[in-house]
């Protein structure tokens, strides 16, 4: 499944094998979108807004940003930690939000998230709390560095997701 994902030029919905059987709704009433404002991940939410417009669902489009510990910064003396965390989930809130247009607001329900923590950690808690139906990400490339970086994010919601995963390529 992971090679598949990876080197296949079209999007790939995995299905995990305990995902529940289809339910009496739409198929993908609860989506969740998960945004590093790459590429992949901007053509993903395009596929995120069309699932959700067709369900009439609820989209929740959410980037995560992975912090460090605050004693990483100990060895800048005078730099204020609070107020760079402040302005640097301020940038993401407004380029999550940017993401959804004004007219999606009509035909479903949305809502934007920015958390700190590890991203497929954070994808994977608020799939499960939300009762997400489809996590929806980008991935990236085809050539062998993509092996690594599609080792992080993207293969862990797949390989730990309860619920189908459809990943898209830029």
């Amino acid at each position: 499944t992971e090679k598949v994902v990876r080197k296949a030029r079209c999007a790939v919905l995995t299905v995990p094998s305990g995902a529940a059987d289809a339910p009496q709704r739409p198929l993908f009433a609860r989506i969740l979108c998960g945004t590093d404002f790459s590429p992949a991940s901007d053509r993903a939410a395009q596929y995120a807004l069309s699932l959700a417009q067709e369900a009439k669902g609820r989209l929740t489009m959410l980037h995560v940003v992975e912090w460090l510990p605050d004693h990483s910064f100990a060895k800048f003396p005078g730099f204020d930690v609070d107020r760079f965390r402040r302005s640097l989930l301020t940038d993401a809130r407004a380029r999550t939000e940017a993401l959804v247009p004004e007219e999606a607001r009509a035909w479903c329900e949305t809502e934007t998230r920015v958390v700190c923590g590890k991203p497929y950690e954070e994808i994977l808690r608020i799939a499960q709390n939300d009762a997400a139906d489809l996590v929806v990400l980008g991935v990236h490339g085809h050539g062998p560095i993509d092996r690594v970086l599609f080792g992080s994010t993207p293969q862990q919601v797949v390989r730990q997701a309860h619920c189908p995963v459809l990943t898209v390529r830029p």
